[in-house]
């Protein structure tokens, strides 16, 4: 039983890595999202707008053009709270998948260094005659038994 909660005990330290570092890949990841990027987008403009820059809407992407086209477009706080529902989303995710992540990688470095153990199935060769019929699995006395089986 000491064995086995030693064996969690060290699971839990992965685990925490991959969940850090999934956290900044999910936060990283959730830019990818269009809602996130387009909240992103529309909070750049807004704020160039607010300190009394012209915006050049040549660059902006086709869903923000249609999103300052809408009525709502004044009050963006609505779109700003949505992306922030995904991105803690894609956050939670991120530290699901760095925490599972980091316990597979574990486990799998630590049964890469176990090695495996090997059974020899060799002859003594003081006393094989190479007769072919101490091993089950010798082709020879395969096809021996497989003449006297029919």
């Amino acid at each position: 039983m000491k064995k086995l909660s030693a064996y969690i005990a060290l699971l839990i330290l992965p685990a925490l890595a991959g969940a850090f570092l999934g956290y900044f890949m999910g936060q990283y990841l959730s830019n990818y999202n269009a809602t996130v990027s387009l909240a992103k987008e529309v909070r750049s403009v807004f704020e160039l707008t607010a300190k009394g820059g012209k915006v050049d809407t040549d660059i902006l992407s086709i869903d923000a053009k249609e999103y300052m086209k809408t009525p709502g477009a004044a009050d963006p706080q609505f779109l700003y709270e949505k992306a922030a529902v995904l991105k803690n989303k894609f956050g939670l995710g991120g530290i699901l998948a760095g925490a599972w992540l980091g316990i597979v990688f574990f486990l799998k470095a630590a049964n890469a260094g176990r090695g495996r153990k090997y059974e020899i199935r060799e002859p003594d060769p003081a006393l094989c005659v190479s007769c072919a019929r101490c091993f089950k699995s010798c082709p020879v006395e395969r096809e021996r038994l497989k003449k006297i089986n029919g």
